[in-house]
């Protein structure tokens, strides 16, 4: 929430400012809370006794039995989305300290509780396996229900394609953030980098016209040269035409010559008809 100016010109403090600080601070405290419960190697143990399981006499989890209870119960309900929890938190503490009130809570809720199940719900779909506690399903047992659930309807392409529907809008409920104002943030920080991507379809008709053009000059090259060799074979056709009419001429003044006896010397001489 943004300060206020009296008329002497000085700046106060809002009314809730301080009521949003302890809020913020409360918010942040669960979230760290909550961070240091589900830290794999570091502080969640999966032979730590909770209320799932009974193992070791001590508990190794940083935040005690409390927080082995904690995690345990977060990870067998919704698996690796469940530090989507604590990065809200998070976003919402950033939004309070900054002054800006969270509108709308139970919104909020509805939105988070959207992205954590849809999360759940398409990590048991990939099949993302827990390196630290094999014994987890990775969407936990909610994320397994609403796979099943969906896949047996929509088959796992058509549960996967609602399920990113659904989480986008879980993340516009639950935060400020807009897919619209991150893209007109990637493009003031990037400038003509982007130039590409919003250009490409004009790119791709360009290359197709491109395409096409060359395509018919070497349609017209192809018919020139066709149309080069069928004169040149009727040339060539004419030539030997001629050749045969010559041959055949000189043939036929040949056959016509006869031969005629000389009275006078006894001998024979030709004469030509």
């Amino acid at each position: 929430m943004a300060t206020t100016q009296t008329s002497a010109g000085r700046r106060v403090a809002p009314r809730h400012s301080r009521l949003n600080e302890i809020i913020a601070i409360a918010l942040l405290t669960v979230g760290v809370l909550l961070v240091l419960c589900l830290a794999p190697r570091i502080s969640y143990d999966p032979s730590d006794p909770s209320w799932n399981a009974s193992g070791q006499a001590e508990t190794h989890n940083l935040i005690g039995p409390v927080g082995a209870n904690v995690a345990a119960a977060l990870y067998q309900f919704f698996g690796l989305a469940a530090f989507l929890v604590p990065a809200l938190l998070f976003a919402a503490a950033w939004r309070l300290f900054r002054k800006q009130p969270v509108r709308t809570p139970k919104l909020r809720l509805v939105g988070l509780v959207t992205l954590v199940l849809s999360s759940a719900a398409l990590l048991t779909l990939f099949g993302i396996s827990l390196l630290f506690d094999r014994s987890i399903q990775p969407g936990g047992l909610a994320g397994k229900l609403i796979a099943d659930a969906l896949s047996s309807g929509l088959n796992t392409t058509g549960a996967i394609v609602l399920l990113f529907a659904l989480a986008a809008t879980g993340v516009l409920l639950a935060t400020n953030f807009s897919f619209s104002n991150a893209y007109e943030t990637l493009a003031d920080a990037f400038g003509d980098r982007l130039d590409f991507f919003s250009n490409l379809s004009e790119r791709f008709r360009a290359w197709r016209a491109a395409r096409r053009e060359r395509a018919h000059e070497r349609a017209g090259m192809r018919r020139e040269l066709r149309a080069e060799r069928e004169r040149e074979l009727e040339q060539l056709n004419l030539a030997e035409a001629h050749d045969t009419s010559s041959i055949t001429g000189r043939t036929d003044a040949a056959t016509a010559t006869t031969v005629r006896p000389d009275a006078a010397t006894g001998t024979t001489a030709a004469t030509t008809a």
